[in-house]
């Protein structure tokens, strides 16, 4: 578990998460490349300035997440659920959901460029 942590300006490659709980942490020009992550729960967290690169997303839940000014390219998202996230101002290149239940959520001044979208 991982609560009121604060991540800044870290470089995270070639990780795997897996059944991790994350509350109320703040990331901020944290870099995430070729990680892996499966069964986390993430409630209450802010990512701004996150760079998201070739990163595979497997049963992932957020629940009143705030993202805002972060770029993902290359990423797989499957059977994940989002429930009241709020995304500004994020930029997605060749990102593929398959499976996500999303709810409740807002998008703002959103740049999708090559996205899969299946059941």
């Amino acid at each position: 578990r991982m609560t009121g942590v604060r991540i800044t300006g870290v470089r995270i490659t070639g990780v795997r998460l897996k059944g991790v709980r994350i509350t109320k942490v703040r990331i901020t020009g944290v870099r995430i490349m070729r990680v892996r992550i499966t069964g986390v729960r993430i409630t209450g967290a802010r990512m701004t300035g996150v760079r998201i690169t070739g990163v595979r997303i497997t049963g992932v839940r957020l629940k009143g997440v705030r993202i805002t000014r972060v770029r993902i390219t290359g990423v797989r998202i499957t059977g994940a659920r989002m429930t009241g996230v709020r995304i500004t101002g994020v930029r997605k290149t060749g990102v593929r959901l398959k499976g996500v239940r999303i709810t409740r959520v807002r998008i703002t001044g959103v740049r999708i460029t090559g996205v899969q979208i299946t059941r």
